[in-house]
C-alpha cells in the first residue's frame, strides 16, 4: 500500500501510487470545491487554492506562482509557510485580505460575512478533507478483516526478506 513503516507526514496521503487512494484523491477535490463554494470563497481565490493544492498534491513543491498579478503576494506567503502547513491549519493571513476584499465588494453583511470569519471556516474545511483522507488511508493500512490485516502483514515481511 503506502509504505507503512515510513514517518507520519503528509507525503503518502497526498501521494500514495496505490491506485485506489489515487481515486479517493480525485474524486474528493472536487468536493472540496463544493465545500469552499458553500463558504462564499471568492471565485478568483478558490480557483488559486484549488491550482496551488492540486499542484502541491502533484509535485509537493511550494513554488506556485499564479498567473494573476493580483495572487503573487498570497502566493509568495503561502509559499514561505509552505504549501503542506495548509492542512495543519496554518495559512497565510492574505488569503482572509483577499476574501475580505470580495465580501466588501460585494456589499456582504460586515457582521457576518468577513475574510477571518472565512478563514475559519476554510480551515475547518480543508481539515474536513484531510481527515477523509487520513481515514481511508489508515482502513487501508489497518484494515479490520483479520484477513485483509494477515495479508497486509504477510506482504510487508516479503517485502524486508527481498
Amino acid at each position: 500500500s503506502c509504505g507503512a513503516n515510513r514517518p507520519q507526514t503528509e507525503d503518502p496521503i497526498f501521494r500514495c501510487p496505490d491506485p485506489v487512494r489515487q481515486q479517493t484523491r480525485r474524486n474528493l477535490l472536487p468536493q472540496l470545491q463544493i465545500d469552499l463554494q458553500d463558504i462564499q470563497t471568492a471565485p478568483d481565490l478558490l480557483r488559486f487554492i484549488m491550482t496551488g493544492l492540486h499542484r502541491w498534491i502533484q509535485t509537493g513543491r511550494d513554488d506556485y506562482k499564479p498567473t494573476r498579478r493580483c495572487f503573487c503576494t498570497l502566493a509568495l506567503s503561502q509559499s514561505a509557510i509552505g504549501w503542506a502547513q495548509i492542512w495543519r491549519g496554518r495559512i497565510s493571513l492574505e488569503f482572509a485580505s483577499h476574501q475580505e476584499k470580495f465580501f466588501r465588494r460585494n456589499h456582504a453583511d460586515s457582521t457576518k460575512c468577513t475574510g477571518p470569519l472565512w478563514a475559519k471556516k476554510f480551515i475547518v474545511r480543508l481539515w474536513d478533507f484531510f481527515k477523509i483522507l487520513w481515514k481511508n488511508r489508515n482502513d487501508a493500512l489497518h484494515p479490520d478483516d483479520p484477513a485483509a490485516a494477515a495479508r497486509l502483514h504477510l506482504a510487508a515481511l516479503r517485502t524486508r526478506v527481498h
